[in-house]
């Protein structure tokens, strides 16, 4: 187990000093954060008609 966080902390240094790398990285993390989020505020839209429905009447 030492080896291996030795080996992380080594590509994690390395990646620090490439800087396209870097950036491709940042950029590939950040990408896909808007499809779970909207899917989870579609589920969340859904579910306050479902509540508002059964619940009476809208005002």
């Amino acid at each position: 187990m030492k080896k291996a966080f030795q080996i992380f902390r080594r590509d994690i240094k390395r990646l620090f000093h490439n800087r396209a790398a870097l950036l491709i990285v940042v950029g590939l993390s950040h990408q896909k954060q808007p499809y779970p989020m909207a899917g989870i505020h579609a589920l969340h839209g859904i579910a306050a008609i479902f509540l508002r429905t059964s619940v009476g009447p809208m005002a």
